[in-house]
């Protein structure tokens, strides 16, 4: 796990906005990005499934072992290694402190402990415990791996964003994507178009169709001081977040 700027780690482990997409089965294309935690421990990345390795993202990273990270207006190749032994003792403590008060914290790390204490042997039938902290913990290191990406083809950066909101928070959901989007269109050149939407049946559903000029402008959003207001205020109110990459085929709007 060498090679990262120590400067460019730590902007990425304070921002919290880290997205992982490993690469698929063909080696060349990526899966849709998914907005994960992540900690930085000893000079090193760290990011976890929250649901094990059942987690299509963490299937496809032990398997290929490599793709890319968005975080902190960068965009890194990554190798991806599993770990285990003493440090995830120091990664857990990492992700307590980093996410402490969020509702999620005790299930993301709460799995290892269960099974750290109720499978503390590697008897006939069950998982050693090397498999258990590797595997069970799901948790991966993130080697830096090459170079910033380099623009798109195609020049236009396009993605839908689904989004699922707790239901008690949707009215402070909607202002805050409400602002974020303002401040976004108002301020940055790069964003040439942000709608937000619901689904009428139900209303926790949204929808985010997202066109920036190019991939850079789309780097320079996320690392905007709106958008990192924006992120910090819906954290505790986002249950899931889905980035989809997307292709125009046609695009056609009226001014009135």
């Amino acid at each position: 796990m060498h090679g990262w700027n120590s400067d460019e780690l730590r902007k990425i482990a304070d921002d919290d906005d880290l997205h992982v997409s490993p690469f698929r089965e063909d080696g060349s294309t990526y899966v849709t990005p998914i907005w994960i935690w992540s900690v930085a421990v000893a000079g090193a990345l760290y990011v976890r499934g929250y649901n094990g390795h059942d987690s299509r993202w963490y299937r496809a990273a032990t398997r290929q072992k490599a793709g890319r990270i968005v975080a902190a207006g960068l965009t890194k190749e990554v190798a991806f290694e599993p770990v285990d032994g003493p440090i995830l003792d120091s990664i857990d403590a990492a992700y307590r402190a980093k996410y402490c008060g969020n509702r999620y914290l005790e299930p993301m790390i709460g799995a290892r402990a269960v099974r750290d204490r109720t499978d503390p042997s590697a008897g006939r039938g069950s998982m050693s415990m090397k498999q258990l902290l590797v595997y069970g913990a799901s948790m991966l290191a993130v080697a830096l791996g090459g170079a910033a990406i380099a623009q798109e083809p195609g020049g236009q950066y396009v993605q839908v964003a689904e989004i699922e909101v707790d239901p008690a928070q949707l009215d402070a959901y909607r202002a805050a994507i409400e602002e974020q989007i303002g401040a976004a269109i108002q301020e940055e050149p790069g964003v040439l178009l942000l709608y937000a939407v619901s689904e009428k049946d139900d209303p926790t559903r949204v929808k985010v169709f997202e066109i920036y000029r190019d991939r850079k402008a789309y780097e320079a959003h996320l690392g905007s001081d709106h958008f990192k207001k924006y992120k910090a205020t819906v954290e505790k109110m986002v249950k899931s977040l889905k980035l989809v990459q997307a292709t125009p085929i046609a695009l056609g709007a009226k001014t009135k």
